[in-house]
């Protein structure tokens, strides 16, 4: 949820917990930790490929693969970005201001003080950029918003009314409903089921 920060996401975790023992239900809650988030981002998902990479398949292709990544992974990117465009499409950036962004993480390169060698980078953001904290987010939005959709399709989804002033004043009275599905620490996510035996939670997980 915007702007109400880590504190709502902590406090959705302790309530869902609460509310599964009053009722007696059965809970699962995966916390994913990504492991160097920051620096594993793939840009193209977020901007597209570098100016210099030809626009055909199979030098995306190419490009992907000699980036370490599995074929399958190569063939997701290249398969998704097709279907949805980069985030910037989806977004609606205007076209010179995307192009400018893609200039600006292509080829980049960075050398510690003293030494005469030079590392390039290609994945997350780029090395002292004010942009990188914007690649990041765009590109793990794109992988929070699969993993929802497929959750709301299975209908696999709770639904929470907040105060829209401040969810803590209990004087507030707009209320607001949203759809919670997941709660994200940054670069961090819990997912919560719940499920009336362990039966059902058990299919839930599956999914």
């Amino acid at each position: 949820m915007p702007a109400k920060s880590t504190d709502l996401a902590h406090h959705f975790i302790l309530t869902a917990l609460a509310y599964a023992k009053h009722l007696l239900l059965c809970i699962f809650i995966l916390f994913v930790d990504l492991t160097k988030a920051f620096d594993g981002v793939i840009r193209e998902l977020c901007m597209g490929f570098p100016q210099h990479i030809p626009d055909t398949y199979e030098a995306k292709h190419e490009y992907l693969l000699s980036m370490c990544m599995t074929k399958a992974a190569a063939d997701w990117i290249l398969d998704y970005l097709h279907a949805h465009g980069c985030a910037f499409q989806q977004m609606h950036v205007p076209e010179k201001l995307s192009g400018l962004i893609v200039a600006l993480h292509s080829r980049t390169w960075f050398q510690v003080d003293g030494t005469t060698s030079y590392a390039y980078t290609r994945t997350g953001g780029r090395q002292g950029c004010m942009l990188g904290g914007m690649v990041f987010n765009c590109c793990y939005a794109l992988a929070l918003l699969q993993i929802v959709s497929r959750l709301r399709e299975a209908g696999i989804v709770t639904r929470a009314k907040y105060n829209n002033v401040s969810y803590l004043s209990p004087d507030a009275e707009e209320i607001g409903e949203t759809e919670v599905l997941d709660v994200e620490f940054v670069d961090d996510i819990g997912i919560v089921l719940f499920a009336s035996n362990a039966k059902v939670l058990m299919k839930s997980i599956d999914i």
